[in-house]
């Protein structure tokens, strides 16, 4: 009883650390932030390679803002300016690479 016991504990904690697994080099999170004068996406970066993250905003495939952190146990809070127009807009896209 107790063997089938331990195998049943090792499936579930196999199970849960594949299915919370975070990839290296991954936006995290995103959320964009409410301020009257500067409008800021913040960004949650993960990456276990490099320094400092820099993340840059696109719009329709243009650069319209960037910014970088330092990483810290291989994560970094990013936040970057954008245009108050494109607050919430579906085509702004993210990237982050490391340094």
């Amino acid at each position: 009883m107790r063997n089938i016991t331990n195998q049943i504990f090792f499936v579930l904690i196999t199970v849960l650390t594949v299915s919370t697994r975070t990839e290296a080099g991954e936006i995290t999170f995103v959320e964009w932030h409410s301020s009257p004068y500067i409008p800021k996406i913040n960004v949650t970066y993960f990456d276990t390679v490099g320094a400092k993250a820099v993340c840059t905003a696109f719009f329709k495939g243009k650069p319209v803002g960037a910014s970088s952190q330092i990483l810290s146990s291989g994560i970094a809070k990013v936040s970057i300016e954008v245009p108050e127009t494109l607050k919430g807009h579906k085509d702004v896209k993210l990237t982050c690479r490391t340094e």
